[in-house]
């Protein structure tokens, strides 16, 4: 009873963990502190009800599968969320009696946590393969809720035989759940990589024409509510056939590689330029004025034109390129083409 009992509370840990690895795969939540903080509140609440369904195995003691969701953060390595589900599943505990046993799983939950993030960041910094690593985490979960049974169960009520029903159940559980983090963490970084394929060109490493529509895009939107100084400025590398012609095409794609960072070396934040055909680039930019528009670009060109452009032989040739732009202003929507020195 207690194994069917316990097989169906590791399905629920399955479904939550399952929803909140999707959810981590959405929200980017790497990138924004509230994020995880939220989603280790997530993670907390499904910690609370797994305890909730918790089979009853001795007066007070109750096992279930509540690291579960810290095995999940741990694996992602999502501290804050690690810590902020450990501290809510531990403080949750009290809800079902405020005893001895609550009190020796509080604190061993607060230590599960703690352990599985030092162990975590111990594994990560000796470079222990992710499988390897995943099987350590799930180890070392089991062995501190066993502690926590071995302490809480009355010597009367056959401690080793619910540990041994235990480690069964969680060993397995532990495995299927870090063969299915692995493999959603594989499609997630898949994903990713595709997505970044399809907006980033293959051959510069900078945005291409899909990135750049999109930015425009959004750039407009924001300038038909509040209208700000801006301007869109073109390149164009002068006689690129001859280039491909003399020096060989491998040369000519160095040559678009070099160009291409050079644009991004006069880039400032919030700014971004892309490949929007062979030999043409597009730089998005802001500016106060039309005149400081045409004085980065003038910058740019005459960097281009000082430039000493490196070839498979390690020859240096010079290029010039051709600019030009479109400016538009505070005052109105309409935008001013203007033309720059080349």
């Amino acid at each position: 009873m207690i194994i069917v009992e316990l097989v169906a509370n590791a399905c629920i840990a399955f479904t939550g963990f399952y929803l909140i690895s999707r959810w981590l795969n959405y929200k980017q939540i790497r990138e924004s502190q509230s994020q995880q903080f939220w989603i280790g509140v997530i993670g907390g609440l499904l910690g609370f009800f797994l305890m909730y369904l918790a089979v009853s195995v001795s007066q007070g003691v109750r096992i279930d599968m509540r690291h579960i969701p810290l095995l999940l953060f741990s694996l992602y390595g999502l501290h804050t969320p690690l810590l902020v589900s450990s501290v809510m599943i531990a403080i949750t505990r009290f809800y079902f009696g405020v005893d001895s046993q609550a009190t020796v799983a509080f604190f061993g939950t607060l230590g599960m946590g703690l352990g599985l993030l030092v162990l975590h960041r111990f594994l990560l910094k000796h470079s222990v393969p992710t499988i390897n690593r995943a099987l350590l985490l799930n180890f070392f979960a089991l062995m501190a809720n066993s502690i926590i049974l071995f302490i809480n169960i009355d010597p009367g009520d056959h401690p080793l035989g619910t540990i041994t029903v235990f480690w069964g159940v969680g060993t397995l559980i532990g495995l299927i759940t870090t063969f299915l983090i692995l493999d959603i963490k594989q499609v997630q970084e898949d994903r990713t990589r595709f997505r970044q394929n399809a907006n980033i060109d293959f051959l510069t490493s900078i945005g291409n024409v899909r990135t750049w529509d999109q930015e425009v895009n959004i750039v407009e939107n924001r300038h038909r509510k509040i209208p700000f100084p801006l301007a869109v400025l073109l390149f164009d590398i002068d006689y690129f056939k001859r280039v491909n012609d003399t020096y060989g095409h491998d040369n000519g794609d160095l040559i678009l590689k070099q160009f291409a960072q050079l644009l991004q070396r006069h880039l400032i934040p919030k700014e971004t330029t892309a490949r929007i055909g062979g030999e043409e680039f597009a730089m998005l930019i802001l500016s106060e004025s039309k005149e400081i528009a045409m004085r980065r670009a003038e910058e740019i060109r005459t960097a281009v034109e000082a430039f000493p452009f490196k070839l498979n032989s390690d020859e240096s040739i010079k290029i010039t390129i051709s600019t030009g732009g479109v400016f538009s202003n505070t005052d109105s929507h309409q935008i001013t083409i203007f033309e720059l020195k080349s």
